[in-house]
């Protein structure tokens, strides 16, 4: 009998439904079994069959053996799950003769009110193993809740309930047994909750992290951590214990708590910061904080754990500039409390700015003039920037000193330039300094007025006059025919030697020339060439060289003619 399905129905003879000899994949799910010998057999070598949310009751088969679910015969692999089992005079599930690899969970077993002697039992194995029993309850009977015996190994029971069975809760019943394990079972007012007669070590109680609960230990749990603190012994020559039982003695340890964020002195800025911390307890109840900086403590601010990760705005803008101590608090179900804190600092200052160079209105010319500055922060500066136009174009820099843009600085018109000065820190915090200067790219405006160009001078005219217009004046000054330079500021005469070694030197018809100069503060510069032409067609005058030389010869020719007189005197007489 191969892929079956028994559903529904309700059986109310002696066996409800027998498979037997290889009967495979069947499905036998949500019937009713009423007064039955055997409510469900599997007879040799059924396997891979489903039995779910079957309802057995009452079964009475007086001095005979009846069950509810019966696997027998090298039956393997089958699910049995969310069956509900009550009032059967012997067992609830047997499992025997090589009945390996099953699945028994989710089943109610109770109320199995029979007079065999040592029978009334809610789960029985024998020669059977690699079972997995998990999630059932096994409750009410005359004798034992669970019974394993004669050959049983690798069995798995885990979060088993077996609970008010007068004789025993759980019992390994000889030496044959090895390789089974309990754990995460409770065991409620047994007459004797376990009992392992294997040999020592053969059969394991928890599962080396969690054993069972029992409602009779008497241990505590000091570290609250769900365990005993003790073993649980295990009745039977197997001297066995559960080491890790399940017990909850009360809480009485205040949660843990750690701070992973913020970290200790770190700088915030107006931005209220993330928080990150890390609570344990199993009963945790409420958390919250308060922020302080010495003069201003806020209100404390409930948090949900795990979803709140900031603080709140407002109370961050409560507290000033410093030293911020943020406390976090912790509660559980039973008042234990708990707090942890750390100090950060709060920078909402921004970096102080001092312009060194240029000073105010201080004139430029078409050269980008260059500047210094001093810029601190008890935060460190950040970064560093300037701009002359409004902030159209910034320029960063990084030392204290730097050179404005040329190309900026030549877009800019002459007139009134607004240098500005920019810093920041790494919290928001940024400033600025303008400072107001000046660019002047228009050169003096020079006339001279006399001589005018190609004048025809003598060697005596010497005088000169001029006009000029420049607010920011510097200097003014003139050279004579590439000579040297001398300066004025008024108008006068021009340096004789140099003029009259022009004059001497330019041939008749010739011309040498004069060059006026002058430049403002800011460096632009005007130059305007005058041509003189010697006046030698004329007399000149006579230098006085040859005046000299003139007067010499004329006394020379009179000394000669007196002479000459005196001597025809002498030849009269």
């Amino acid at each position: 009998m191969w892929f079956n399905t028994i559903k529904g129905g309700t059986f109310e003879q002696e066996n409800g439904v027998l498979l037997e000899n290889k009967c495979y994949n069947n499905t036998i799910i949500n019937n009713i079994f009423i007064n039955l010998m055997r409510g469900i057999y599997l007879w040799t070598q059924c396997d891979n069959n489903i039995i779910s949310g079957n309802n057995l009751f009452e079964d009475d088969g007086g001095t005979v053996f009846p069950y509810g679910i019966e696997l027998n015969d090298n039956s393997e692999r089958n699910i049995i799950i969310n069956n509900t089992i009550r009032n059967h005079s012997y067992l609830g599930i047997f499992l025997h003769v090589s009945s390996d690899y099953n699945y028994i969970a989710g089943n109610k077993v109770w109320h199995n009110d029979g007079l065999l002697a040592k029978g009334n039992m809610g789960f029985f194995m024998s020669n059977s193993d690699n079972n997995t029993i998990i999630d059932n309850i096994f409750t009410n009977h005359s004798n034992y809740g669970i019974l394993i015996q004669n050959n049983c190994d690798d069995n798995n029971f885990t979060d088993n309930t077996a609970a008010n069975n007068s004789y025993r809760g759980a019992e390994v019943d000889d030496t044959t047994c090895t390789g089974n394990i309990f754990w995460l079972n409770k065991f409620f007012n047994n007459g004797l909750h376990a009992k392992d007669d294997s040999d020592p070590g053969d059969n394991q109680w928890d599962n080396g992290f969690i054993g069972n609960y029992w409602d009779n230990y008497t241990g505590i749990d000091a570290n609250d951590d769900g365990l005993g603190d003790s073993y649980y012994s295990i009745a039977g020559i197997a001297l066995a214990n559960d080491t890790k039982p399940i017990w909850n003695d009360g809480d009485d340890i205040a949660p843990v708590i750690s701070i992973s964020a913020p970290n200790p002195n770190q700088i915030f800025g107006n931005t209220a910061p993330d928080f990150n911390i890390l609570i344990t307890d199993l009963n945790l109840h409420s958390t919250w904080y308060s922020i302080w900086n010495g003069s201003v403590l806020t209100t404390n601010k409930t948090f949900s754990y795990g979803v709140d990760t900031t603080i709140d705005q407002s109370f961050w803008d409560r507290v000033g500039n410093g030293t911020v101590l943020i406390s976090f608090y912790v509660n559980d179900t039973n008042g234990n409390l708990n707090w942890t804190e750390v100090t950060v600092r709060k920078d909402i200052n921004a970096p102080s700015i001092t312009i060194n160079s240029p000073t105010a209105n201080e004139l430029f010319g078409s050269t980008a003039p260059g500047f210094d500055v001093t810029i601190t922060d008890p935060s460190g500066v950040y970064a560093t920037w300037y701009t002359i136009d409004g902030g159209v174009i910034n320029f960063t820099f990084s030392d204290s000193t730097g050179t404005i843009d040329e190309t900026v600085w030549e877009a800019e018109g002459n007139g009134t330039v607004t240098l500005r000065i920019c810093a920041n820190d790494a919290y928001g915090n940024w400033n600025y300094i303008d400072i107001m200067i000046r660019k002047d790219i228009i050169s003096p405006i020079l006339t001279i007025i006399n001589p005018v160009n190609n004048e025809i001078r003598g060697i005596t005219e010497r005088d000169f006059a001029f006009n000029i217009i420049q607010r920011n004046l510097d200097s003014m000054w003139y050279s004579i025919a590439g000579g040297q330079n001398h300066t004025f500021t008024l108008n006068g005469t021009f340096n004789q030697i140099d003029w009259e070694t022009a004059w001497d030197s330019t041939s008749v018809g010739g011309v040498f020339t004069i060059f006026f100069f002058a430049n403002d503060t800011a460096g632009n510069l005007i130059q305007v060439d005058i041509f003189i032409q010697p006046n030698k067609s004329t007399e000149k005058g006579i230098s006085f060289g040859m005046f000299f030389l003139a007067i010499s010869l004329i006394s020379l020719i009179s000394l000669v003619g007196i002479l000459n007189k005196k001597v025809l005197r002498k030849q009269e007489n």
